[in-house]
This record gives C-alpha cells, structure tokens and sequence, in this order.
C-alpha cells in the first residue's frame, strides 16, 4: 500500500512545536492546492486539531515519504532546517491505515476515547472532498474508518462518560473553584468546543456564562435555547474580568487574545482560573505569574486526563483486536484495486453479449417468446453471473496475493478488454467487503469545517 501519514502530535512534540505547525483553514486549503501541482502525492488529507497536525497521503513512493514531508513542514511552517527532527512520526503502509482508525476512535487522543474527534476527523475528511483530493483509496479509508468508530463508541462503553478536552477543562475549572454552581464565568471563542464548555457550565448551574466572540449573530441563535448566557463583543472582553471567577479560552486566533499587559490592570486582589485549551495560546504565559491568578492550558489538563483514563483503557484491547480485523479487510480490498476494472469490464462484456444474443433471439421469434421476455432475460443474466463467480473469486485471492495485476492482463488479453470501468462500477464489484463490515452505521451527521 501506498499509503502514509506524516504527524506532529502532543505524543511527538511540546506544545510550543505543535503551535507552530497547527493548520488554519486558509493554510489547509493552501496546503491541498500545492500538493495538486506535485507529482509526488496522489490524494491527501489533513486533519488539523489542538493536539494533533495529520497529512495521510497516497504517495509515489513511501520510502522517500519521510524526508519529503519533513522538508514540506519545515518551508511551509518557516521552520529551520532539521528543527522539526524528534518532533515527528511517520507510519507506512498497514501502520497507517491502523493510525486512522485508532484516531478515529479516539484511542490515540490526549482523552482516550474522546468523542470529539471522530468529528473533526469527519471535517477534516469532508473539506479534502471539497478541495478534490480525496479521491478512490482516502474516501474508501476515511468512510471506513468514520463507520467503524461510530459502531466502537456505541457498542463498547469507551465513551459510556463523555471526555473530551473541553469537559476536562470544565473539570478543572469546577476543581479549581470548588464548586460552579452559581459563578459567573467568561468563555471567549464560540467555536465546537467552546460550545461544548459553555453546555458543561450550565449543566453545573453556573449563575451567567459570559460569551466573548468576535461576530455575535451566532451566539444569539444559541442564547435562544440558552438563557443564562450574556453576549460580550470581542473588543469588550476586558471589561468583565472583574465579574467573573473564571474565564475559558479556546479561539483560532494567531496570537494571545489576553495579554499580560491590559489584563492586570484588570484584575486586582482578585482570584480568577483561567482555562486556555486554544492552539496556538490565547493566554499570555506571563498572566500566570499574576498574584490570585490559576492558569491552566493543555499541557496541564494532563494530570487531569490520567484520572479519567482507566475507565476507558478496559475497552481499548477489544477495539484494537477489532481494528486488526478491520485493517486485514481494506488492506485485502486494496490489493485487489488492480483487478477490480478487470472484473467489472468483464461483466459488462458478458452482459452485453448476452443482451445482444437475446435481441436476436426475440426478433426471431417475438411471437414464440413475447410473454416470456422478463424470465428469459433473468435467466440469462444468472448465467452469465453464475459463470463468472469461480473466475472473480480466483481474481480476487490472486489480488489478496499481490498477483492482481498479473492476472488482471491475462483476462484482458484473453477476452480484449481495456480494463476500465466507472468508480460505481468498481465499488460494485466489492460490494461482499461492504456487507462483511464489522460494524455498520450510517455516515450523515452535520460537518462542521471550523474547527
């Protein structure tokens, strides 16, 4: 398989090195037009979270794979040469397609089993669609790999209790104060995990829960269904510091959004927490120092995370035992890519060559066979089905083998086939791989682009 992924996770690197990597939207589609132009990457797709930044690629050759995404982070981020070096992963091959499907579900997050990521793992898929490129072997990876988490979350109890970095973060805010219920908090950024936060904080009977964004037509349309919920313009979030017992950061802005300098003259002999689980930071380090003031960003929510991680780690060997499975059946279906326009240009063949014996047949005798036209016809194609199934079956363990190709350019030759086919026609011939799916769920949902 030609397939890769190259990475810097919190699992690789520091928080300074991953904010320096960390895609925004414009980049992402920067990203996708300039693998467009080269000749070395296929399809792609990147996904683009606080604690992860992913390009999983069909490559031209996977062994080169390394030095050229490495190169490519480094230009494309301004980084010196080499700054990157052990701050970086790369998996090929059956590795990679295991990855995907252990993102997916949420046993490679900073929160294992979190549910968040399974969709921004469906964004991310979703947008390389949009920028056309996501093509035959990333949408049948990224399909498989969103289903399969779906049907793990469900039948397994690994997200029986919610985690996610924003229900952390409310964890630690609530442990910090002692107790939400009745305070007044700030939440500045209204994007998927803010929102998640500013539900968390209701939910614990916070008195007014304070929303700082840049436009606010959003944020009225949920304080529709939220009521304990104020709007604060962007410009106007220093002005109700002294209000609140805390404050919740988680923005996509390129710099601090709070800054040291303005902030303290906010805050005078007064306790405040403050939660940042935005990358890049929206809080200015230096406000940590300030007397009375807790600060907490991503690298500190790990304590936290490990005292709600072995809830979740008895489901985790099951789920990989079942990604395993799972792998062997695309990396099966893979092999078999070289053979699968074969199969359906052969079918074509014999069903055309069927339909047109028949169209001589019932002009022949259009009396004779008139009533019978449906049956005839039905017959004929179990026939010409039936007779193929051995030949297939051969073609697809010579494709598990790694012999398709060969094969494939016996039968084309024999039967003087070109050996295309349509994309439904190729999904068609796979259809048994489908049905045999471990867990099957629909895939529609809302995708959100804004992470």
């Amino acid at each position: 398989m030609r397939i890769v992924v190259f990475g810097v996770t919190f699992k690789t690197s520091n928080i300074a090195v991953r904010e320096r990597v960390a895609f925004n939207k414009s980049q992402i589609e920067e990203a996708y037009a300039y693998f467009r132009k080269t000749n070395f990457i296929e399809e792609s797709v990147i996904i683009s979270t606080c604690n992860r930044s992913e390009v999983y690629a069909v490559v031209k050759n996977p062994e080169t794979a390394k030095e050229w995404f490495r190169d490519f982070f480094e230009r494309y981020f301004n980084l010196r040469k080499r700054e990157l070096t052990g701050s970086y992963f790369i998996k090929k091959e059956r590795e990679a397609v295991n990855h995907i499907f252990r993102v997916s579900c949420g046993l490679d997050s900073l929160v294992l089993g979190e549910d968040q990521i399974l969709g921004q793992v469906k964004d991310a898929f979703v947008y390389a669609l949009e920028n056309k490129h996501s093509k035959k072997i990333l949408n049948r990876l990224f399909n498989e790999a969103v289903s399969f988490a779906k049907g793990a979350k469900t039948k397994t109890e690994i997200s029986q209790k919610p985690l996610s970095i924003s229900t952390i973060a409310v964890q630690q805010m609530e442990q910090t104060l002692g107790n939400i219920q009745g305070e007044k908090i700030l939440v500045i950024g209204f994007g998927q995990m803010s929102r998640v936060s500013i539900e968390n904080l209701l939910d614990k009977k916070a008195a007014i829960v304070f929303i700082c964004n840049r436009t606010g037509k959003s944020v009225r349309k949920f304080q529709e269904n939220h009521k304990k919920t104020v709007y604060i313009p962007y410009e106007e979030r220093y002005n109700v510091i002294n209000e609140v017992a805390a404050v919740l950061t988680a923005t996509a802005a390129n710099s601090h959004v709070l800054k040291k300098s303005q902030f303290s003259k906010e805050v005078i002999n007064k306790n405040v927490c403050i939660i940042d689980i935005a990358l890049p930071r929206d809080v200015d380090p230096d406000i940590g120092k300030i007397a009375g003031v807790s600060l907490y960003h991503m690298e500190q929510l790990k304590k936290v995370v490990h005292s709600n991680r072995k809830y979740r780690e008895k489901c985790k060997d099951k789920i990989e035992e079942e990604i395993e499975n799972i792998v062997d059946k695309y990396q099966d279906w893979y092999r078999c890519l070289p053979i699968f326009p074969t199969i359906a240009a052969l079918k074509d063949y014999t069903h055309k060559l069927a339909e047109k014996e028949l169209q001589i047949l019932f002009n022949r005798y259009s009396t004779e066979v008139d009533n019978e036209k449906e049956l005839i016809e039905s017959v004929a194609k179990r026939i010409t089905n039936k007779m193929w199934k051995r030949p297939i079956l051969h073609m697809k363990n010579a494709g598990q083998k790694g012999e398709g190709e060969q094969v494939a350019a016996v039968f084309n030759d024999i039967f003087g086939l070109n050996g295309e086919a349509k994309d439904e026609k190729i999904l068609s011939c796979d259809a048994k791989y489908r049905r045999e799916k471990m867990y099957s769920s629909g895939r529609g949902g809302s995708c959100i682009k804004e992470n």
